[in-house]
């Protein structure tokens, strides 16, 4: 039988259900601009009735309720949608990264501009041409001195910004991989704490809406995708790879890398590592996210920037220094480069010890020029194929057939994939050059292997001894240029440079210091004398300025200068239209999202209203039950 009271416990459970509701609504008008909260709501059930019908029970008609509960108090959340927007975020913390530091490098190259590199270039050849018409003239080689110089000063400030962005992605790297870690260690706290709270059967919704709004925060840094789960088994994933698995965290690491100038290489912890840790412990090459942007910022766009900035240099040092060389100047003086040559080694034969055991074991050279004059319009009548390494480490091959011409077997060399190219040098000698290297083992700049199973490099260009496998020259033997190569025939070559030649390019101490050295003239034949006027070895000089030279293809220098400042244009632009684009579909998933589960001020106030009318009923309610016990207990008379 149901108690006279009965009435007092119904109505303070009502008022109780909408006070919570109440102050429910309170909390989320309160936080109405709290990022990443999620809207809350209260479920109002009933209690049991009064008899269950399995019981015995006094005969009344129904049920009698013993009125409401609060059952819940739910966050109003989509994963599905959570999901897409955690997708999403990765791809614009991607083209953001993109788009501010490529922003960067079209600042770095500054052109057009009077102080760009190809500014200074532009007037080191005109210096030339000057000479050229006044060979004469002592004022016109200062000139050539001096725009050495400046050019010279602006490769070297132009490499010293793109290795100082170079180091500011680095440090960024680093800086990620420390946020990164400190995210993923903050949202392994909030799954113990959140697997605590619902052990005793709450509803931790502000802890899920704090660990949400880190996932949505890593999302950005690196691409993760997560399952929503229970908090011991909630598992945050990058590249299939488990990043944090309940209060277990799987960290990342950034250590210097020997192989990339010691630059930072990122590389995976393990939950469970085993008894070998570094068969687990390996590199993180994860793409997207910022991380990702960084890192391929770091060790492609930028040092693809250095790298090609490093070919230009070499080859227009070498090239400048070979016509030079054979000049001659005011004073007589010739042999001497107007660049500074720093050569990776000393061996004159370019033999070199590679493992540090005492031994030479394979020849470094930059260039080879055959000893035979060739023209590029004459037919070689000869068959075969050449073989040359290439750029990924194996060898390609040329055929040649008896109606190529020179220059068609010149032009199928550049565009080979070989990490050698070709051209014919001022004296119509064949020249090879090693290109820029793709691998650890080697640095840039080295001929590698270099085979004709024909005659035309052997006793047509008059480079290498003999045909076939057996008299292939190959790096690898540090005994190449002697064995290998016709050198007492009259090859020429140069060992390979010291490493970034854009760092170290200056004008020859002796020319800088007497421009009377700048050679002008080429000495007469025989007599070895310079004539009065002679201006060959400007007009040389001058004339590379549009010549097609190699930097890793046929191209000029022109050319080089508009192709880079059009590509890295062309990257500035994809990263900021693609950024804009990313950012409007983040923006319209985040609308969605928050249309969700953001706060609505209208509906919150509307439910005040009503949640404080329940109250006042509720406590109305139990008012009319006072009074009621009052009269039942004092006014009745027995």
């Amino acid at each position: 039988m149901h108690s006279t009271f009965m009435g007092l416990e119904m109505g303070k459970r009502g008022m109780f259900a909408h006070q919570t509701a109440l102050q429910t609504t309170g909390h989320n008008i309160t936080n109405l601009n709290t990022e990443g909260y999620s809207r809350q709501r209260v479920r109002i059930g009933t209690i049991d009735p009064l008899y269950d019908p399995g019981l015995a029970r006094v005969h009344v008609p129904g049920q009698l309720g013993q009125g409401p509960t609060t059952t819940r108090i739910e966050r109003v959340f989509d994963v599905l949608h959570e999901n897409q927007v955690i997708s999403a975020s990765d791809d614009l913390g991607y083209w953001r990264t993109r788009d501010f530091y490529v922003d960067k490098l079209e600042k770095i190259y500054n052109e057009p501009n009077d102080v760009s590199v190809r500014t200074f270039m532009d007037h080191f050849w005109n210096s030339w041409q000057d000479v050229a018409e006044n060979p004469e003239s002592l004022a016109a080689r200062v000139q050539v001195v001096q725009n050495g110089k400046a050019l010279s000063e602006s490769i070297n400030h132009r490499h010293a910004m793109l290795q100082e962005q170079r180091l500011l992605l680095n440090d960024d790297i680093k800086f990620t991989v420390t946020e990164i870690n400190q995210k993923t260690e903050a949202i392994a706290k909030l799954n113990v704490q959140i697997a605590r709270v619902q052990a005793i059967g709450d509803e931790p919704n502000d802890l899920l809406d704090k660990r949400d709004q880190m996932i949505r925060e890593l999302a950005v840094l690196v691409p993760v995708s997560v399952d929503h789960q229970d908090a011991d088994e909630f598992r945050v994933h990058i590249g299939g790879r488990i990043l944090v698995q309940g209060e277990l965290v799987n960290p990342l690491s950034a250590e210097a890398d020997p192989n990339n100038d010691g630059l930072a290489m990122v590389r995976w912890g393990d939950i469970n590592p085993p008894h070998n840790r570094d068969s687990y412990h390996d590199t993180y090459r994860v793409a997207g996210g910022k991380l990702g942007a960084l890192i391929e910022l770091r060790d492609v766009d930028v040092k693809d920037e250095l790298r090609k900035l490093d070919a230009m240099t070499v080859h227009f040092i070498d090239l400048v220094n070979d016509v030079h060389a054979q000049g001659a100047g005011m004073n007589g003086n010739s042999g001497l480069d107007f660049f500074r040559q720093n050569n990776y080694i000393e061996n004159a034969t370019g033999s070199i010890d590679t493992t540090g055991d005492g031994q030479l074991d394979s020849t470094y050279l930059f260039r080879i020029s055959g000893a035979n004059q060739l023209k590029a319009t004459q037919q070689v009548g000869l068959a075969g194929e050449i073989t040359l390494s290439a750029g990924n480490g194996d060898l390609v091959t040329i055929a040649y057939n008896p109606n190529d011409t020179v220059g068609d077997i010149i032009n199928r060399i550049n565009y080979s994939g070989a990490d050698v190219v070709a051209r014919l040098d001022v004296n119509g000698n064949l020249s090879l050059k090693g290109s820029l290297s793709y691998g650890d083992n080697t640095p840039d700049f080295v001929i590698r292997h270099v085979e004709d199973s024909g005659q035309f490099l052997v006793g047509y260009a008059g480079l290498l001894n003999a045909s076939g496998a057996d008299g292939a020259y190959d790096y690898q033997n540090p005994n190449a240029a002697e064995e290998q190569l016709r050198v007492t025939q009259g090859v020429s070559f140069q060992t390979t440079p010291l490493q970034r030649p854009s760092a170290w390019i200056a004008v020859n101490a002796q020319i800088a210091s007497d421009a009377n050295n700048v050679a002008a003239a080429k000495p007469l034949a025989g007599s070895g004398e310079v004539a009065i006027g002679n201006n060959a070895s400007a007009l040389a000089i001058a004339d590379l300025r549009h010549e097609k030279v190699m930097i890793d293809r046929l191209t000029s220098f022109d050319d080089f200068f508009a192709d880079s400042v059009a590509l890295i244009g062309a990257k500035g632009f994809e990263a900021q239209e693609t950024h804009a684009a990313f950012s409007t579909i983040n923006k319209n998933l985040d609308d969605i999202r928050q249309s969700i589960s953001g706060v609505n001020i209208n509906e919150e106030f509307a439910d005040l209203v009503r949640f404080q009318h329940g109250f006042t009923a509720s406590a109305r309610f139990v008012n009319v039950v006072d009074q009621m016990l009052d009269t039942i207990i004092n006014r009745l008379k027995v």
